[in-house]
């Protein structure tokens, strides 16, 4: 029979943040490494590898179409205990989980204490008993020794571990100094910070729930755990879609501590999350420097520039690097007879009796595209319309899209209307839409035009 210390739960939770909480109890109590899944198809993997003696489940995950999990374990012949976390369910619902194979219950909020209790229970009804391993079993089964907790540490995880409870029993406040006494303790403590967001959501503060929550994607980051930083990150974007990027903040403090190759890495995620970000490829332009990888730096800085422009910190850095000036090249001949293709094509699907208006060729702008966040270099602006290059992306003529004018890497005009009017591989032209007359000022203003 397995000890506590070597039995093997599989733990479903759909939420992000009660699951990691969920894990650290069950390991703080003593048991093997838990586990985790986060839905029916993750449960169903976890539980018929071989190994596992129990299942702590969700009831969302449980009662999914029509206890399907419950009755899939069953009938293939697995035959652990199933115990399943409740909140408001009703006596007929739990008969029928019970009929279905659920072996007991705990309803939520519960304390760590009560989990593991039913978890024995549910165990021994089982006629499974966890005792202490023998001599032999434990030589065999001999695992290394979690590393000695600091002082700090060991306080920081206690403090943790009772604001759990009070976070359970609604005292969010209570929990709130908890968990910062803990964080004095322990800074990078990214289950504090969780729970920070879980006490802030609590009292109906999004806000200061989605700000802890990206603190704790920046330690994520920073210790080299990239699915948790990640997942938390886009959980923030859903509420704040301009947030700062948490690799970015991790990678500016390991390369502060020199740990040069961790700051690539951190900066690398960075920008494969915002690849036109200048910021971003400036710091990882930097950070390639340092640890000697010339080439990538320069190949990076050559994509924002030549997606981008003229973007100063980029340009310097070129010009260290390769002691060339970086210079955004004039249209090619194809391009300029592309431009004046579309001009006519504009001018006569609008009407040729429509005053031209003056037509300014441009660097450093991009047109930004808020449903992808891509940058997409201006080819030229007028006052009636704007020409980009397409990259990768997709149009059609007659389609009415909507973007940002991006100068120099900073948002200058939001929120544009236009329609395409000629779709090419090189240039999209379109035609503004309902042009505000503020808008309309400052691009008069950007291109020189007087009203």
């Amino acid at each position: 029979m397995p000890g506590l210390e070597t039995l093997c739960l599989v733990v479903a939770e759909p939420n992000a943040t009660a699951r990691d909480l969920l894990h650290k109890v069950l390991t703080d109590a003593g048991m093997a490494e838990p586990r985790m899944a986060a839905d029916v198809r993750e449960a169903w993997e976890r539980i018929r590898t071989p190994g596992a003696h129990a299942a702590v489940l969700d009831w969302g995950i449980v009662a999914a179409a029509d206890f399907v999990l419950l009755r899939k374990l069953r009938t293939s012949g697995q035959h652990i205990p199933i115990v399943i976390m409740i909140r408001d369910q009703s006596p007929d619902e739990l008969t029928r989980a019970a009929k279905a194979g659920a072996s007991g219950f705990i309803r939520k909020p519960f304390g760590p204490r009560d989990l593991v209790t039913e978890v024995l229970k549910a165990l021994k009804r089982t006629g499974v008993t966890p005792s202490a391993p023998d001599q032999a079993s434990a030589q065999t089964e001999a695992k290394p020794q979690p590393p000695q907790l600091s002082k700090p540490e060991a306080e920081a995880r206690k403090l943790f571990a009772a604001a759990w409870e009070d976070l359970r029993m609604r005292r969010f406040d209570v929990a709130m100094k908890k968990l910062a006494a803990a964080l004095r303790r322990t800074p990078d403590f990214p289950e504090a910070y969780k729970g920070l967001a879980e006490a802030h959501r609590g009292k109906g503060d999004i806000d200061g729930a989605m700000r802890h929550l990206l603190k704790a994607s920046e330690i994520y980051a920073y210790t080299g755990n990239a699915p948790q930083a990640e997942s938390l990150y886009t959980e923030v974007r859903k509420a704040i879609p301009d947030a700062p990027n948490p690799f970015k903040a991790a990678g500016d403090r390991l390369r502060q501590e020199t740990r040069g190759e961790e700051a690539v890495a951190a900066y690398e995620h960075a920008h494969a999350l915002a690849p036109s970000d200048p910021d971003i490829a400036v710091s990882l332009s930097e950070a390639y420097m340092e640890t000697g990888q010339n080439e990538r730096a320069e190949e990076t800085l050559r994509a924002i520039l030549d997606s981008l422009g003229e973007i100063p910190a980029a340009k310097d850095l070129f010009l260290k690097l390769t002691g060339e000036e970086w210079y955004y090249g004039k249209r090619s001949e194809a391009e300029e007879l592309e431009v004046q293709i579309l001009d006519e094509a504009v001018a006569e699907k609008d009407g040729s009796e429509q005053r031209r208006h003056k037509r300014l060729q441009f660097a450093d702008r991009a047109v930004r595209l808020p449903r992808t966040q891509e940058s997409l270099p201006v080819v030229d602006v007028s006052l009636g319309g704007i020409g980009f290059k397409p990259m990768n992306a997709k149009f059609q003529e007659g389609e009415v899209i909507e973007f940002d004018l991006v100068v120099m890497g900073t948002v200058k005009l939001k929120k544009l209307s236009a329609i395409v009017r000629r779709v090419s591989p090189k240039i999209i032209g379109c035609k503004f839409k309902d042009l505000s007359k503020r808008n309309e000022k400052l691009i008069r203003e950007m291109i020189g035009e007087d009203e």
